[in-house]
């Protein structure tokens, strides 16, 4: 009787030891399938965090576009707004008259105009009102009183936006030729700045940045505001 047992122990230990290799290679096949499926989670972790990096890549670059594009206004708005403090006078416009008011509301002089279009487009500077008639084709000047000073006829299309550079050249869009020219303040010399061919393209705002060679520019559409070198070279 004790050789039996003796056997059934050994028979017990073979057989413990013959489950020990299968569940060994077991533990093997599923340690390799974890490592498997642990590089592969973290190789669609990856890409998954690329995709979303540049997409928060993107949102903050069209931030940041967007804050120059504000910074750009202000610095167009500036200018303008320094342009208006120093002008004394008011202007205001009511069907083709132009009235000249100081900043308590009162007029000041009222000058009547003969223009084909309605007045949209006039500058004030140093007691002078330079004004634009699309329809008559012509740019004409006239002092604080009303007086004609001069009027620019040259190779004009259909002139719109209006503007004055330091040195008191009138800047002008012609819309209709898709030019931009510089008057002479005394009327008589005028010198073609932009043309279509340098891409300009229905012209009709303009302002330039003040001390500066350099203006912007708006389009018929309203859409499209483009800077644009200013020389007289």
């Amino acid at each position: 009787m004790g050789n039996e047992k003796t056997s059934n122990i050994k028979k017990g230990d073979q057989q413990c030891e013959n489950i020990k290799e299968p569940i060994s290679k077991f533990r093997e096949e599923i340690n390799k399938h974890l490592d498997h499926l642990e590089k592969k989670l973290y190789k669609e972790a990856v890409t998954v965090w690329g995709q979303e990096k540049s997409k928060l890549t993107d949102f903050v670059s069209e931030i940041e576009e967007k804050r120059r594009n504000f910074r750009k206004c202000r610095m167009i708005y500036q200018p303008l707004q320094k342009i208006l403090q120093n002008c004394n006078p008011f202007r205001g416009l009511k069907n083709k008259e132009i009235r000249i008011i100081d900043f308590k509301g009162n007029t000041v002089n009222s000058i009547q105009v003969q223009n084909e279009f309605n007045l949209n487009h006039l500058v004030y500077c140093d007691n002078r009102v330079i004004y634009n008639d699309y329809g008559g084709k012509v740019v004409t000047c006239v002092d604080g009183s009303g007086k004609h000073i001069w009027q620019y006829k040259q190779d004009l299309k259909g002139p719109q936006g209006l503007c004055v550079d330091t040195y008191g050249n009138i800047i002008v869009t012609d819309r209709t030729s898709s030019r931009i020219i510089a008057i002479s303040k005394d009327g008589q010399d005028s010198k073609v700045l932009v043309r279509k061919k340098d891409g300009l393209n229905y012209p009709i705002d303009i302002c330039l940045r003040n001390n500066e060679s350099y203006g912007f520019v708006c389009y018929e559409s309203g859409k499209y505001l483009a800077k644009f070198n200013l020389s007289y070279d």
